[in-house]
């Protein structure tokens, strides 16, 4: 079983040889969490940026995709054309001003496994941004088969 190391002193996460910086990790004294509870913030590129949240050592989390720091920016979604084609798509904020209320099912929030963080990081990094709007019918929900975004 692969399993994550959130390493507060060096500001990293690491799976495996796999290791990643963050912008900040908070455990559950700083996070108001459970013990043994961790979150973390990676950086993905600019603009873009992964929380990572689970049991310290785990070996599934659950990551949500934003453009910043989640407690102000807007969330981000991972959209699919009908050829195939992904990008990644700014959840715009909705109208009633309560930040989440409009990512809700649209923004890149689900569960992973450990072992998929790196080809998660790798795949985000790669894809191009778009001025596409993301829908509950052409958004990736986060799925991996095999190791593999499906």
């Amino acid at each position: 079983m692969t399993r994550a190391k959130f390493d507060q002193k060096q500001g990293r996460v690491s799976v495996g040889p796999w290791t990643w910086p963050a912008h900040w990790i908070r455990g559950a004294d700083d996070y108001g969490g459970r013990r043994g509870h961790v979150v973390a913030l990676l950086g993905i590129r600019r603009g873009l940026d992964l929380l990572v949240q689970g049991d310290e050592a785990g070996d599934h989390f659950w990551v949500e995709l934003w453009t910043g720091d989640p407690a102000s920016t807007d969330g981000a979604a991972v959209v699919v054309s009908k050829n195939g084609q992904a990008a990644i798509a700014t959840v715009p904020l909705c109208g009633c001003g309560v930040r989440g209320c409009g990512n809700a099912g649209v923004q890149l929030a689900t569960e992973i496994s450990a072992e998929n963080l790196p080809g998660l990081v790798r795949l985000l990094q790669e894809l191009e941004m778009t001025v596409r709007l993301p829908t509950r019918a052409n958004i990736w929900m986060g799925v991996f088969q095999s190791g593999r975004p499906t």
